[in-house]
């Protein structure tokens, strides 16, 4: 790459005063935290800054065997090993005196603009030299040798302050920007949950209800001739009576309605073990039910003779339950939609085949606040899962508007859904933009293309010759051995 005039290419080693990664601290990781003295590990070294969340603290024992790594403030701070290599952020004035582990590495400065060196080293042509498979992609660690001899183009001093201070500015307006864009996820699911909530409180419907205020509400009657052209035979016994229902008015056309009374089949999936045999019948698992829809990724199958089937063969308009799953999860449903072959489900999953409710109106409910509260109420915790059988959900209060409301009711929260999914694609195809935008000017930057050059700037050679000239001026290190633990 050619460089400007007055700018030189030289490895970082010329540069520094020191490149040094620490150790494991006597004791090992049981003994954090008996200190006062910071111990930084790569969990702190983020690129949008140095983070002391998970900060570790030694005694002063342990950080005397560290004394070669003290850090100092606005040292750069690389991490080197594992799945954060190549993360890099300065180190803070609260820093000062802080140790480092084997995952980070010192990278301090001679003369040099810190935040220069560390801005280059985060630039993506840098990230990617850094975890090409050639450098340290396949090792997971990088050497103090690797490290030293990584070119950077370096300008005259005067004009490194010029590129830092443009590039602060510029990446504190894309900063802003990208908080913004991180709130639109928060408010599309606002727009979801309150769109289903005002839903079932009658309120999204109330301009339809207006235009049709002679529909009558639906009535047990109507429920067991639904149920009985869906189950295929008269109820055999009452339908469940409601355990629980949300504190909500209902509309005078509504009623109140056991989950039960509205559902013509409740059917649980198949034990049995599944394969990665593709040929076989698809079966759908908890993990398969994403944010009120079905991904068909990662399937597991069933062989297409197995006895189970067709009976757990499903068909559209089935809504799957989620029965067991962690606190956060159990209970998410989905509704099935078809698929181009037999599918079926396995036994965390229960189908609900309904009969007085629209199969979408019923994901929404289970999906939203109200299915929430509930779940909450009557999911048992057992080793780390939670389950919601059967039976509770027969009980589950649910409302219940005329078959057209609910009609109207779907197609307005399928609107609402999509428009909050089209304010996150938007949002995240932004971002994208904003990530290669940033991409440019790190690039600008470092070609010499950000800010104008002055002829007038001490050129970058003179500033190499006088750190030569330093570095070799410079005692050596001594090289110590650590010293020993004390005697019990």
């Amino acid at each position: 790459m050619s460089l400007p005039d007055g700018w030189v290419a030289v490895p970082l080693d010329e540069l520094t005063s020191k490149i040094g990664s620490g150790a494991t601290p006597r004791g090992g990781r049981e003994a954090y935290g008996g200190g006062e003295i910071p111990l930084i590990r790569s969990m702190n070294v983020h690129f949008a800054g140095f983070d002391p969340e998970g900060l570790a603290f030694l005694s002063q024992a342990q950080a005397d065997g560290l004394a070669n790594v003290v850090v100092e403030e606005s040292d750069v701070l690389l991490n080197i090993t594992g799945a954060s290599i190549g993360r890099v952020c300065l180190a803070p004035p609260s820093m000062a005196g802080a140790r480092v582990n084997q995952h980070v590495c010192i990278i301090r400065l001679r003369e040099v603009l810190a935040r220069y060196v560390q801005s280059y080293l985060a630039s993506p042509s840098m990230q990617q030299f850094i975890l090409s498979e050639n450098y340290g992609l396949t090792r997971q660690a990088l050497t103090k040798g690797m490290i030293e001899t990584i070119g950077v183009p370096l300008p005259p001093l005067p004009e490194q302050r010029r590129i830092v201070a443009k590039l602060d500015a510029l990446t504190a307006h894309l900063a802003r920007a990208r908080a913004e864009l991180d709130r639109v996820p928060v408010l599309a699911e606002h727009l979801r949950q309150s769109s289903v909530v005002a839903a079932f409180k009658g309120e999204l419907s109330a301009a339809w209800r207006n235009e049709n205020a002679d529909v009558a509400k639906t009535s047990p009657v109507d429920l067991d001739a639904a149920y009985e052209a869906v189950a295929g035979q008269k109820r055999r016994k009452a339908a469940a009576a409601i355990d629980w229902q949300p504190d909500v008015k209902l509309p005078p056309h509504w009623r109140w309605v056991s989950v039960d009374e509205v559902l013509g089949v409740v059917q649980y999936g198949s034990s049995a073990k599944t394969s990665d045999a593709s040929d076989g019948v698809p079966v759908l698992r908890m993990g398969n039910i994403q944010r009120g829809e079905l991904d068909w990724g990662n399937l597991k199958y069933l062989p297409a003779e197995h006895a189970e089937f067709p009976n757990l063969f499903l068909e559209p308009g089935d809504v799957l339950f989620n029965r067991t799953n962690s606190f956060e999860l159990v209970g998410k449903s989905a509704v099935f939609r078809g698929h181009e072959a037999p599918a079926s489900y396995a036994s965390y999953l229960i189908r609900l085949r309904c009969s007085g409710i629209l199969p979408g109106l019923l994901v929404f409910y289970l999906n939203s606040p109200f299915g929430r509260a509930w779940v909450g109420q009557v999911a048992s915790q057992q080793v780390g899962q939670a389950n919601v059988n059967g039976t509770k959900l027969k009980g589950l209060g649910i409302p219940l508007p005329p078959e057209d409301e609910q009609q109207e009711m779907v197609r307005i929260l399928t609107d609402a859904f999509a428009r909050a999914d089209r304010m996150e694609a938007e949002a995240a195809r932004a971002r994208a933009l904003i990530d290669r935008l940033e991409a440019a000017l790190l690039a600008k930057a470092f070609r010499g293309e950000l800010v104008p050059q002055d002829p007038a700037d001490e050129p970058a050679s003179a500033l190499l010759a006088r750190l030569r000239t330093q570095r070799a001026a410079a005692p050596k290190a001594k090289r110590g051995r650590r010293p020993k633990e004390a005697a019990a």
